[in-house]
């Protein structure tokens, strides 16, 4: 499988636009759990933002089931912050990296970020194969009053 290709732009907070490219990376494996990457300019340098996902959709019961079960703290260990994002129709968490100065070095933070994020996932998929009753709002049958 060939690489998959990421170009990271910067990011106007004020306008939300995207303006600038600043870096190029490489992914060996899993991008498809990219949903979005951009820079953002601190007083430093750049924090880069990546929001990750899932590799197929959800079922509705799953995504609840699936913010409860997944663990964040092998990303917390690699990131400044997570954030959990239940505004997209999959699950998403927003992952926030003090960019590094050496490219390689950064490509590969990003794919241990990756392997880190699809492993947990992984994980977390076998944790609730048993949880639907658990997440189904509603019965089969109508209620009765």
């Amino acid at each position: 499988m060939e690489p998959f290709k990421i170009i990271v732009m910067e990011k106007d907070m004020e306008t939300g636009f995207l303006q600038n490219e600043i870096a190029g990376y490489s992914i060996e494996k899993d991008a498809d759990i990219i949903g979005g990457i951009y820079a953002v300019r601190t007083d430093s340098g750049y924090d880069i933002v990546i929001r990750l996902t899932t590799e197929r959709d959800l079922k509705d019961w799953e995504f609840a089931a699936v913010f409860d079960y997944y663990d964040a703290s092998s990303l917390e260990k690699l990131a400044k912050e997570v954030v959990e994002d239940p505004s997209y129709f999959n699950p998403v968490w927003q992952v926030r990296l003090e960019m590094l100065g050496d490219d390689k070095e950064m490509e590969e933070l990003l794919q241990q970020l990756v392997s880190v994020h699809v492993n947990e996932l992984r994980e977390t998929y076998e944790a609730i194969n048993d949880k639907k009753d658990d997440y189904s709002e509603f019965d089969e049958k109508p209620h009765m009053y």
